[in-house]
């Protein structure tokens, strides 16, 4: 969140100094009479005969005195009406400044005592609280932007069983979106250690909007939902042996990761699938159209390595969840045992 903090210095101008506008005008009226009497004395203005002319030219004397005396009045004029109009400027620029400290501190307050307000809400230990209260609770946090809070309490409310499926959903996407990099790290690892609870009975919940692999988020938050995406695909399978899980769907897009391990961890995951009686995904809503040929031909042009260990690990926890009769048997083929290994490479802790 950002904070503007109001300090002394908010408010500090440098205060303009009052002598330099009187200054400047004296000095740009005795450079104007001192110019003007130069310029009498060469025209001989200043040597006035004692006859008729020279009341003339004591009149033409006595007038380019006068303009040259109007002309240094009006330049004094013009530079302290300008000396104000600064002053005044300034002191609005000040004033606006101390106003918008004074609302972003106001708002600030308003934050800290709605957060404080729904955090009370959960109660001592979540015994006064309901499921709506709690769930109000952490949307309230997350439309406040604390986001960080908001995904640290889900964390422990959502293993107590003390938040429902959609409000997580809310939480993790809002944090996802526009939450820290901390909040993003936390809501991968989240979504993770409540992988078996993306599948619901009549829906599912994930925190992208139309199963988008987002390749923007930090590499942890990624491979932490990219292992997410493989433990919703295995529960998808346990339910539904024939069919080709909605959850494929991310673990194709994560082929294309910039990160090794992410690339990694959905290959392995779908390699199995290669071997397995499942239907093509073919649905609308803005999803992607998916079948088993376009599975197999972006896992052949997949120039990563692949770990042994890893693959064959995911190839039996696969092939656990089919009956003998939905998978494939070819001989000649391995769907999880790799030609080369790239050695040790980070997992998301499951």
């Amino acid at each position: 969140m950002v904070k503007h903090p109001i300090g002394k210095g908010t408010f500090s101008s440098p205060e303009p100094n009052p002598w330099i506008p009187w200054l400047v005008g004296s000095l740009a009226a005795i450079a104007i009479l001192s110019i003007a009497l130069v310029v009498m004395k060469l025209s001989g203005l200043l040597d006035i005969p004692k006859n008729d002319t020279g009341a003339k030219t004591l009149a033409a004397a006595l007038a380019v005195v006068g303009s040259s005396i109007s002309a240094a009045v009006t330049l004094v004029g013009t530079v302290v009406k300008y000396s104000i109009d600064n002053r005044s400027a300034r002191l609005a620029a000040v004033e606006a400044g101390r106003s918008y400290a004074l609302s972003m501190n106001a708002e600030q307050r308003n934050r800290v005592e709605a957060a404080i307000r729904a955090v009370d809400l959960l109660g001592e230990n979540n015994r006064d609280s309901t499921e709506h209260k709690i769930g109000g609770a952490l949307l309230a946090l997350s439309s406040l932007g604390e986001h960080d809070l908001a995904v640290a309490l889900l964390n422990q409310l959502w293993s107590n069983n003390l938040v429902s499926a959609p409000i997580a959903e809310t939480v993790l996407s809002w944090a996802l979106e526009k939450g820290s990099e901390d909040a993003q790290i936390w809501a991968g690892a989240i979504l993770l250690r409540h992988a078996d609870q993306i599948e619901q009975d009549v829906y599912h919940i994930w925190p992208a909007t139309q199963l988008k692999w987002r390749a923007d988020l930090p590499p942890n938050c990624r491979v932490a939902l990219v292992n997410a995406a493989a433990e919703w695909m295995k529960s998808q399978l346990a339910k539904d042996q024939h069919n080709l899980p909605i959850a494929t769907i991310l673990l194709v897009q994560a082929l294309d990761d910039p990160d090794g391990d992410v690339r990694l961890v959905a290959a392995a995951n779908l390699r199995p699938l290669m071997w397995a009686h499942l239907a093509d995904i073919k649905m609308g809503g803005g999803y992607i159209a998916l079948s088993i040929k376009e599975i197999g031909d972006r896992l052949n042009r997949l120039t990563d390595g692949a770990s042994a260990e890893y693959d064959a690990r995911v190839k039996s926890e696969i092939d656990g969840l089919l009956s003998p009769g939905v998978r494939k048997r070819k001989s000649g083929h391995s769907s999880g045992t790799a030609k080369s290994r790239h050695g040790r490479r980070r997992r998301a802790s499951r």
